[in-house]
């Protein structure tokens, strides 16, 4: 995937969390769309392509690798996974191109990526890996022969096929586990040197050295530039990598998930990065490597003799250090506080010193009568850097939990966020017992500066894979900011699958009432940023729709009311007790902005870690007469240390 990368060495020095802290308001999804038929495994592969349609917004990619059809009698009744992916104009939600499908058992659609303009026409190109691709004659195959694979690159522009890559392997057909060509793409960036973006293509079960099923895998590099310019049919490679360990019978899947990432050793060329989940006995490895030169430049381990599958996916991050440097993501989706367990973990790893800047482990930590538990959330399964959201000048992350058991309420409009961590926000009578989450699945979006959860998401039904693939790159809403894209494939529950698109835009706290409007025919909305944390004590509120040059002062107290009281013209979402701040002046543009000082009165002693408030700000409208006033909506917030 184009935003999927990472790489670490130890995890020496880094800060460990579990996932307990204060998040943002869980906005309803920007679009979520289903897959076409049962089973289909939508959205098992997403990525952001780029403006294709000259709207301003970045399109994107969903693959459904077993969309399939059945060949009817007189030949055996046969079902065959074909697959598909579709192009989705990011704006509408809607498809921009008639889906493409795949033949037989190819499973089209297995990973997509956007990539660079590769024909010059100021316009970026998409392709698709087919991993069980096989076009040799006779057709049809039996449905269990996997192919070598195959991956076809198209045109933005129009969406016309330009090149199809088929398998490359190290050993000829038939051979009926494959190579699997094309589990893995990637937009590599420039990475031999002539200014054109290049495409990585991974072939995990590649380079059979032994008497093993499968071999160990190796990744294949092509130049951009001769995809959209060469004669049609093959072309041939500038590079492959060829995993460490391909002259023994040793599975790793070497290049089940690669990304490109920024140039870390000084020659002006993007590096590649390359994760193999089932190296040394499952523990799981990720490797990074310089450019065409195939030089190894960084290795990182999962833990010895556990089965992390450290690897499972690598991910770009952004300069999280803030050194100059890309950073990474690499998550081991089989980790856990026991061996195992399968709670998995996502290291942020530092582009120039390997050494971990966050670790992040998926203990399932979420307690609720009406919510059941599993300690199987497979944190890292996917991860994806999604730039900076909440505008503190770091970038942010999103990771995903497929198999995680947590769930909102309703997760189309509601909120958990704001309030202590993992308690809902609605009142018991909403809840409906026995609440079943078996496997909803989660997508954490984190704070590149302080590692604190900034959002969460979940799936919209048990069994839904929630967070299965993930990616970033790209404003699909016009605000500016990059927005995030997910894919639940309902791989357990036999659906169809679905994707759906979350506005990147970040609130903190939870959003909560209404206001009236007033002499301006405004209503006065109240937003928190910065930080709840009372040891940075960077808590800004900002409010807008204000009469100018009026007065008002925030108040604020620990209970939220589901029914407001009518005060003058505004209405009171906070109950008893409630304690008032300073008065302050409104400006003459009606927008106030103002950072509250947590170590003053009347907050000292008041606010603590762990404690929840709900703000409004209370207005004066002398205009509309004497002793008017009216108030915003409300916020409410959760400290930490």
């Amino acid at each position: 995937m184009k935003r999927k990368l990472l790489f670490a060495t130890l995890c020496t020095a880094a800060t460990v969390f579990s996932f307990d802290s204060v998040h943002a308001q869980a906005q309803a999804p920007l679009s979520r769309v289903p897959g076409p038929i049962p089973g289909a495994l939508a959205g098992y592969a997403v990525d952001v392509i780029g403006d294709l349609n000259a709207d301003g917004m970045a399109e994107y990619l969903v693959g459904a690798p077993q969309d399939w059809f059945v060949v009817p009698p007189p030949t055996p009744a046969t079902t065959y996974w074909q697959g598909q992916f579709v192009v989705y104009n990011g704006a509408s939600g809607m498809q921009l191109f008639p889906e493409y499908l795949g033949a037989y058992g190819d499973r089209l659609g297995t990973s997509v990526a956007g990539l660079d303009d590769l024909n010059g026409d100021g316009i970026p190109e998409f392709c698709a890996g087919a991993v069980q691709g096989y076009l040799v004659p006779p057709l049809p195959l039996p449905p269990s022969f996997r192919g070598h694979g195959y991956v076809n690159v198209y045109d933005g522009a129009t969406g016309m096929q330009i090149r199809q890559i088929t398998g490359i392997s190290s050993f000829p057909p038939p051979f009926p586990n494959g190579a699997a060509f094309g589990r893995s793409v990637a937009n590599l960036g420039d990475v031999d040197g002539d200014g054109i973006g290049d495409l990585g293509v991974g072939a995990p079960f590649d380079m059979w050295g032994g008497s093993g099923g499968q071999g160990s895998g190796q990744v294949w590099v092509f130049s951009g530039a001769t995809i959209a310019s060469a004669p049609p049919g093959n072309i041939p490679p500038v590079a492959n990598i060829v995993s460490p360990f391909f002259a023994t019978s040793m599975e790793e899947a070497f290049g089940q998930s690669i990304d490109g990432i920024g140039d870390l050793d000084g020659d002006g060329l993007n590096e590649i990065l390359i994760g193999a989940p089932i190296s040394n006995g499952q523990d799981g490895a990720a490797y990074v490597y310089t450019a065409v030169g195939g030089t190894l430049w960084m290795v990182d381990t999962g833990l010895p003799g556990v089965g992390e599958q450290h690897g499972s996916c690598v991910s770009r991050a952004g300069d999280v250090d803030l050194d100059g440097s890309e950073d990474f993501l690499v998550g081991a989706s089989e980790a856990g506080t026991f061996p195992g367990t399968g709670d998995g973990r996502v290291r942020v790893i530092s582009g120039q010193t390997g050494v971990a800047l966050f670790t992040f482990m998926g203990d399932d930590i979420y307690s609720h009568p009406n919510m059941a538990v599993s300690g199987i959330g497979r944190l890292g399964y996917s991860a994806a850097g999604v730039g900076d959201l909440d505008g503190d000048g770091y970038p942010d992350f999103a990771l995903g939990a497929p198999q995680d058991s947590f769930q909102d309420p309703d997760t189309t409009s509601q909120s958990i966020g704001g309030v202590t961590p993992y308690t809902w926000f609605l009142p018991p009578s909403a809840w409906t017992p026995p609440y079943t989450t078996s496997a909803v699945g989660t997508v954490r979006v984190m704070s590149g500066r302080t590692g604190n959860l900034l959002n969460i998401y979940s799936g919209t039904s048990s069994s839904a894979g929630l967070g299965a693939s993930l990616a970033s790159g790209g404003d699909m809403n016009g605000d500016g900011i990059w927005d995030i894209l997910i894919g639940a494939t309902q791989g357990q529950s036999g659906g169809p699958g679905y994707h759906e698109v979350r506005s990147g835009a970040y609130e903190l706290g939870q959003v909560y009432g209404y206001s009236n409007s007033n002499s301006t025919g405004a209503n006065a909305t109240l937003r928190a940023s910065g930080s709840v944390s009372l040891a940075e004590n960077a808590l800004t509120f900002t409010v807008q729709g204000l009469p100018g040059n009026s007065s008002g002062l925030f108040y604020f107290g620990p209970n939220m009311l589901s029914t407001p009281i009518q005060v003058s013209n505004g209405l009171n979402w906070i109950g008893n007790p409630n304690y008032r701040a300073g008065t302050v002046a409104v400006p003459p543009s009606g927008t106030l902005v103002y950072t509250m000082d947590l170590t003053q009165p009347p907050f000292l002693g008041l606010i603590t870690p762990g404690t929840e408030f709900a703000f409004q700000f209370y207005y004066r409208n002398s205009i509309l007469g004497p002793g008017v006033s009216n108030l915003s909506d409300a916020v409410n917030l959760g400290f930490m240390p």
